[in-house]
């Protein structure tokens, strides 16, 4: 592959995908801050403004967060049953929206497994 038609270093695109990962994944955790763990996700964010690699921990507070806040949007639609699944109410539009943020930016499977190994 000749560099001509290359951004950055040859090579090094896998890299450069996980350097956008990090901020990526705190900042899917800030668009859901009003509904569940806002503590944690300051903290991983004040952590990045200080220059802190946030490795570790924005994988795990994304994880954290997109299950916080599924479980509680499943509590309200499971509440308010079939009203809560109706487009009567904002909570199936919620429910709806926060589905994929489990998957966004790797799946939480795939986070756990990754924070496993780097423990253990």
């Amino acid at each position: 592959m000749t560099g001509d038609a290359v951004l950055g270093e040859i090579g090094k695109g896998y890299e450069y995908a996980q350097q956008r990962l990090e901020p990526a994944r705190i900042s899917h955790c800030m668009r859901f801050i009003g509904r569940a763990a806002r503590l944690m996700t300051w903290h991983v964010a004040a952590m990045m403004d200080a220059g802190e690699t946030v490795k570790h921990e924005s994988a795990m507070v994304k994880v954290f967060v997109s299950e916080a806040v599924n479980r509680v949007a499943d509590r309200a639609v499971q509440i308010t049953g079939a009203l809560g699944i109706s487009e009567d109410t904002p909570i199936s539009l919620i429910a709806r929206e926060l589905r994929p943020f489990r998957i966004y930016v790797g799946a939480n499977e795939l986070h756990r497994a990754a924070l496993a190994r780097r423990i253990f």
